[in-house]
């Protein structure tokens, strides 16, 4: 066979004869079914006994190491006020209330990022609600060939919808910052 040549590439009419040699040999070779029809799987009853007692003792097993886990911080609490309350009877609250401010400063740390999320979603609906009113405003300036839309979203630009962008990207901006901070640096 010829091949023509059009801008570097093989025409696509002509085919090499190496290629449709090994056309016809891939063509030629019996086809081969993956999917066989296979018997259900069914375990035995002895099986079946079996694996209700492994199931049986994993759930013991779990039953008896919750059990522990809860004496052994039951005893370890009662153990720090039995032996801080022979040398001062205060010393256990003050313990308690630094685990306390510790979590309630975690806890505002989390109402004020709650917060945060809440305004720049809702600042993002608002930057969606001024993207709505400009697409309308251009509608009314093709359909009606009137401007009233339009001219009243260009006045509110750059004191409206330009801060709201802003923020919502500075926020963007902040709020993965402090993520990628956290997540580096120790998840403080």
């Amino acid at each position: 066979m010829q091949n023509i040549q059009t801008s570097g590439k093989l025409h696509p009419r002509f085919i090499s004869s190496t290629y449709l040699s090994s056309l016809r040999t891939h063509l030629n070779r019996p086809q081969r079914h993956f999917r066989q029809e296979r018997a259900p799987i069914q375990a035995s009853s002895s099986e079946n006994d079996d694996l209700d007692r492994q199931l049986a003792e994993d759930l013991e097993r779990l039953r008896v190491r919750r059990q522990q886990q809860s004496s052994t911080s039951t005893s370890s609490n009662n153990n720090n006020s039995t032996s801080t309350s022979s040398s001062n009877r205060f010393s256990t609250i003050s313990t308690n209330s630094n685990s306390q401010q510790d979590s309630s400063q975690e806890d505002g740390n989390n109402g004020v990022k709650e917060a945060i999320d809440k305004f720049l979603i809702a600042d993002f609906f608002f930057i969606l609600f001024a993207l709505a009113w400009l697409g309308a405003g251009l509608v009314e300036k093709s359909a009606f060939n009137s401007s009233n839309l339009v001219d009243t979203w260009l006045s509110l630009w750059q004191w409206l919808w330009q801060p709201a962008i802003g923020v919502l990207m500075l926020g963007a901006l902040v709020s993965g910052g402090a993520g990628w901070v956290k997540e580096n640096m120790g998840g403080k």
